[in-house]
């Protein structure tokens, strides 16, 4: 059984100060340049609020107060699901957005309630500072699958709320079997990915939706794939690979060679992926059958494209068929 409870910001924080108080895209931004280090930018981000200090975040707290009275009634859900709307405006272009961006972060101590019967935990379109809330208040003892969803253009990066998991989620990530993003989840920074991988150490079944080779945010994979190859390199190291229980990985959108390089680096650490769900992607019926021979389990969702070779030969026949000669005949003109 599956609870919801969808957030949708209250209208009237969309008027709440005039536009030139507001901190700007360009602003909130400048906290991750690349020359300013992970350790910096979480610090600046979770700033504690000394003991008496009065913290200004009233739509977090708006936020918590609204999902706290909707949990009275997760029962015995197992699965919990928390959907943000945002009024069917472009996220990026609202004020409500910037505000919440320009809040600071509630650190201030608070009390958590526990809820244990959920063991699935989605997450879509949440804001990093509501997720922020939402950990810090609530205790999901008995999570082990986590999907993530934000597909939210502009406004705040993807980075932002995988730090908050890594910060306010800790016990949840380690706890995980099941990682999935269900929309693309745009990271460039290899040491936020570095990080998240070595949060998620019991993970099995890992499902990255990426469309890698098409809206060019490949790091989730080359962070992979770099780290793996080191593994590989030095296999008396006593060093384990990223995700070193991952037995089934689900990808979108990664051509197929890449697919295979990436799993002959896993195998030769030692900790091979034996099951592969592929979609939204090209696959020729030569890779296809490669991979059912190679892996214990291959779910392919896309249609198998006949190999070049596949497809001149079919021509050949379509043009035999299409004169009305005899398909047991071996001999024919194809001159004409």
């Amino acid at each position: 059984m599956s609870f919801q409870i969808e957030y949708n910001p209250p209208a009237t924080w969309l008027v709440r100060r005039p536009l030139g108080q507001v901190l700007g895209a360009t602003e909130h931004s400048r906290l991750w340049k690349q020359d300013i280090s992970l350790d910096e930018i979480t610090r600046q981000m979770f700033r504690e609020v000394p003991e008496g200090e009065r913290c200004d975040a009233p739509q977090q707290e708006a936020f918590i107060q609204h999902v706290l009275t909707k949990l009275r009634g997760v029962g015995n859900a197992d699965a919990l699901w928390l959907p943000q709307s945002w009024n069917g405006l472009t996220a990026a272009d609202t004020v409500y957005h910037r505000m919440l961006d320009e809040e600071p972060y509630d650190t201030r101590p608070a009390q958590k309630i526990s809820l244990p019967s959920p063991t699935r935990l989605s997450l879509e379109d949440v804001h990093p500072k509501l997720v922020y809330a939402f950990l810090r208040r609530v205790d999901l003892p008995n999570v082990t699958s986590l999907d993530l969803t934000y597909d939210i253009a502009g406004q705040p990066d993807r980075r932002e709320l995988l730090l908050v998991l890594m910060r306010a989620g800790a016990p949840l990530l380690a706890r995980l079997d099941d990682f999935a993003t269900t929309e693309e989840m745009h990271c460039h920074r290899w040491d936020v990915l570095e990080r998240l991988y070595e949060a998620i150490p019991n993970v099995t079944s890992f499902k990255l939706h990426s469309w890698a080779d098409c809206y060019n945010c490949e790091e989730w994979f080359l962070v992979l794939q770099a780290q793996w190859e080191r593994v590989a390199a030095r296999p008396r190291a006593g060093v384990q690979p990223y995700l070193p229980r991952l037995r089934e990985m689900s990808t979108s959108g990664l051509v197929v060679w890449k697919l295979r390089r990436l799993l002959d680096i896993r195998r030769r650490t030692g900790f091979p992926v034996k099951r592969i769900v592929y979609s939204e992607g090209y696959i020729l019926r030569s890779e296809y059958d490669l991979l059912e021979a190679e892996l214990e389990y291959f779910k392919c969702y896309e249609e198998i494209t006949p190999d070049p070779e596949e497809e001149d030969e079919e021509e050949d026949l379509g043009n035999v068929r299409g004169r009305g000669l005899d398909n047991r005949s071996r001999t024919f003109n194809t001159s004409n």
